[in-house]
């Protein structure tokens, strides 16, 4: 992890890929050759061959009428799912999801992400984050002293252990800082808190006495070198596109906050609009070795959604599915 104090020693800045995944709305299988994604039915994923380019449906064994809201590729090969009231652990081929731990009173589940790399998990909801060190370990809430936006979205994690995500439309780079400290009660404790600075400041907002055509990234996927991201329509559909811009870069044992208008000009300057979608529900997505992304413009017919044209990237090659 990162350190901006010195306590913390870093893993390595972005030199080799390390595995890293898109959480959310679709994920790929660790070897890369299908993708998990949403449906609206109870207790199901839609699981598209990549290869073949074949749909079908699983069933994962969740508790009755409840829908998978987010998933995100484990360390082992399985799966993270999250229902709005509780975080679950699935292996592709069996027929039950297990129950893992419920939200927190009053808390819905919005989506997670997983770090292969280390099993280390994160969950939305609005503007919380909530995370789980490893699947034995207990969730915890995340310290968060100033809110990046209304609400967090999208959380995909990086191959150096850092994150992306989504805020009020711009993108995001952070890590979870846990530094240990005395207490003369327990003689110790952890802090567990974000921090994170706004790397893209891409979203389009504006004010005037009509219904509000604001864009911004929702879905977020991640490749070798480069960031994908579902930038369309905040709180609405009928528009949107998928760009390409560069990943963030971090040297090896710090970490700072690179978004000076310099910095930020740069990465602006690397955004690539790579097509139109419908503006309706984007699954976006990137394999664990980096190297493909998948990414499909949805529809729903009232029982499942299912894209209705999708897109393989190799290596940024772009071939329609």
């Amino acid at each position: 992890m990162f350190n901006r104090f010195a306590r913390i020693v870093v893993c390595g800045a972005f030199i080799a890929w390390c595995n890293a995944t898109m959480a959310g709305n679709a994920a790929f299988t660790a070897d890369g050759r299908a993708v998990y994604m949403l449906t609206d039915a109870p207790s199901s994923l839609d699981k598209i061959d990549v290869e073949r380019g074949t749909v079908s449906t699983v069933n994962v064994g969740l508790g009755k009428d409840d829908r998978v809201a987010g998933l995100a590729l484990a360390k082992d090969k399985a799966f993270y799912l999250i229902t709005k009231n509780a975080l679950w652990y699935w292996k592709p081929g069996e027929g039950r999801a297990k129950w893992l731990e419920p939200a927190p009173k009053k808390v819905e589940f919005e989506d997670v992400a997983c770090n292969p790399k280390t099993d280390e998990v994160l969950i939305t909801s609005g503007s919380a984050l909530y995370y789980k060190r490893v699947r034995c370990t207990e969730m915890v809430a995340v310290g968060i002293r100033y809110q990046p936006g209304r609400a967090i979205e999208s959380p995909v994690f990086l191959p150096d252990g850092s994150f992306l995500f989504s805020a009020t439309g711009d993108l995001w780079h952070g890590f979870i800082e846990r530094t240990v400290e005395e207490s003369a009660a327990t003689n110790r404790w952890t802090n567990t808190d974000l921090v994170a600075y706004r790397y893209a400041p891409l979203a389009q907002r504006e004010t005037y006495n009509g219904t509000p055509m604001e864009s911004g990234i929702r879905a977020i996927g991640v490749s070798r070198n480069k960031v994908y991201a579902d930038f369309g329509r905040m709180g609405g559909s009928g528009w949107g596109r998928v760009i390409r811009l560069d990943l963030p870069v971090q040297k090896a044992g710090s970490w700072a906050s690179n978004n000076t208008a310099k910095e930020t000009a740069k990465i602006i300057g690397s955004v690539n609009d790579l097509g139109d979608t419908s503006g309706g529900f984007v699954y976006l997505c990137g394999s664990p070795d980096g190297h493909r992304v998948y990414y499909g413009d949805g529809w729903s017919d009232g029982a499942g959604r299912r894209p209705h044209n999708s897109w393989i990237i190799n290596d940024g090659k772009i071939t329609e599915h």
